[in-house]
């Protein structure tokens, strides 16, 4: 079940009546069976093992906890490495074994050694990197005293496995997420009314504009070696465009529907795309996968604290780590290091170069502009090694895309695509491409207006909605509403596109 589909639209609002109606005893509970109900329509069998982390991380706290209480240091330390293991070594098996195994057999046949590791056939859990991160978060607070241990099982086992932010984050806290778990939740129109803009907007971003370019993306990195110059250049950008629509997309579907059920969820996105600088670029990016390396990676590491050289090791390690999360392919490692080595330079450039400023608004403007726009060149480029299939379509991709740059050629490639992909005709091209681009500036724009100080703590919902007069407002809602549903039944229930979010293969 995927929050763009009919199912997820017919079981939100039984689950949310449901919830607001039965005594509180009963709420957790409920949320807890709809969570797993949530989970299993992927794959029931693996319920089991997201049920075993929950098990293991839940009596492994309350050792931690309870060793602490008796300053048994040793066994506290002993409790929590034995919780990280286990959960970690069945992160590695579905995830990374058939990965860690090619590359091992590949070492031994340079070698010439008679060995040859085994691949298994299992199918990877949707979800497995977020909730064992969570998990692990749990555990590691309860060491170090953050927070208490949870003596209610249901009310853990929810924290694990809350349906709206289960399968693709964000990557919560326990010390955010576990206390409104707690709480007695009654229905609230205005939260009601929230939830439901969040949503709205989510499944713009997603329907509208992530599933609308992925036709043209998926078109040209399925069939690299077939495109040059500008259309590859232009797969890059809509690849942009659609991995932070799919992505921000689901976290406001997630924030929406859990805002509904009395829940506030941390922020995962705010405006990337603005940052004038690789580091506020991840300040702003996947917040939440970001905040858990910082937290529990970076600053034992010793963070920015013990010198220079170890400062730029530390952060080469986190992005490095960041890849491997992401996928277990040689691409994504690429990915991280390029990042690492991005935000290697911009500490050397910090180091060794004092950065000019300019005194008059308009030169700072175009100072700023300038950042902005190599910040996104740098971003984008690092994409084209997270999206190509392989390695070998990564390399093809960079060095021909400034081979035949001709505008009619692009032209060409943005019509066949259209014909291959939905129908043949010249006015589905025009509506497609007139539809995503004023869908992409309506983005840029909103996001434009976030990403200024000002309305540094404006909430998305307050721009788009609440300050507008009654009719602008309704609107908005119809003509984005129509614009959703009619985008899905051309990519859903016509043309068989699947509409799956990106983010659930991690």
């Amino acid at each position: 079940m995927i929050f763009n589909s009919v199912a997820y639209l017919l079981f939100f609002p039984v689950v949310a009546c449901i919830y607001f109606l039965i005594p509180k005893s009963f709420k957790r509970v409920w949320l807890l069976v709809a969570s797993y109900y949530f989970y299993m329509n992927w794959n029931a069998g693996y319920s089991l093992l997201m049920l075993f982390s929950t098990i293991t991380t839940y009596f492994c706290g309350f050792l931690v906890s309870y060793f602490g209480k008796k300053e048994q240091k040793n066994y506290q330390k002993l409790s929590m490495f034995f919780c990280i293991v286990i959960n970690l070594l069945i992160l590695f098996l579905f995830k990374y074994f058939n990965f860690t195994s090619l590359f091992m057999n590949k070492i031994f046949h340079f070698l010439d050694i008679p060995v040859s590791i085994p691949i298994i056939d299992l199918l990877l859990p949707v979800g497995i990197s977020f909730y064992t991160f969570q998990a692990l978060g749990y555990i590691i607070d309860v060491y170090r005293k953050e927070i208490e241990h949870e003596k209610n099982f249901i009310t853990y086992a929810l924290f694990v496995s809350f349906f709206p932010q289960l399968v693709a984050g964000p990557i919560e806290t326990a010390s955010n997420l576990l206390p409104q778990l707690k709480k007695v939740h009654t229905f609230c129109y205005d939260r009601a009314v929230k939830g439901l803009r969040m949503i709205l907007y989510g499944l713009f971003k997603k329907v509208v504009i992530a599933d609308t370019a992925a036709i043209f993306v998926n078109a040209i990195f399925n069939n690299v070696y077939q495109y040059r110059g500008l259309s590859l250049c232009m797969a890059i950008f809509l690849f942009s465009i659609q991995i932070y629509c799919d992505f921000s997309g689901y976290s406001e579907i997630a924030m929406g529907s859990a805002k509904i059920l009395g829940v506030d969820l941390m922020e995962n996105f705010r405006a990337p795309y603005f940052s004038s600088s690789i580091g506020e670029f991840w300040n702003r990016w996947h917040i939440s996968l970001n905040e858990w390396f910082k937290k529990y990676v970076y600053i034992p590491l010793g963070g920015s604290k013990k010198g220079f050289l170890k400062k730029c090791r530390n952060l080469f390690i986190i992005f490095l780590l960041s890849g491997l999360w992401h996928g277990a392919a040689w691409t994504f490692v690429a990915w991280g290091i390029l990042n690492g080595g991005y935000r290697i330079v911009q500490e050397l450039i910090k180091k060794t170069i004092k950065p000019i400023e300019f005194h008059y608004k308009f030169l700072y403007s175009v100072k700023k502009i300038i950042k902005i726009l190599f910040t996104y060149i740098l971003v984008c480029f690092s994409w084209i090694f997270f999206r190509a299939n392989c390695f070998g379509d990564a390399i093809y991709v960079i060095k021909n895309l400034f081979q035949n740059i001709h505008f009619i050629l692009l032209k060409q490639d943005c019509i066949t695509i259209i014909k291959e992909n939905l129908m043949d005709g010249s006015s589905i091209y025009y509506f497609y491409y007139s539809v995503l681009f004023l869908s992409i500036i309506f983005l840029f724009l909103i996001d434009l207006i976030r990403s200024s100080k000002k309305n540094k703590n404006i909430k998305l919902e307050e721009i788009l909605f609440r300050n507008h007069n009654k009719i602008l407002r309704w609107g908005i809602y119809i003509f984005l509403t129509i614009e959703i549903i009619f985008l899905f039944l051309i990519q859903n229930g016509i043309y068989g596109q699947t509409g799956q979010f990106i983010y659930f293969q991690f």
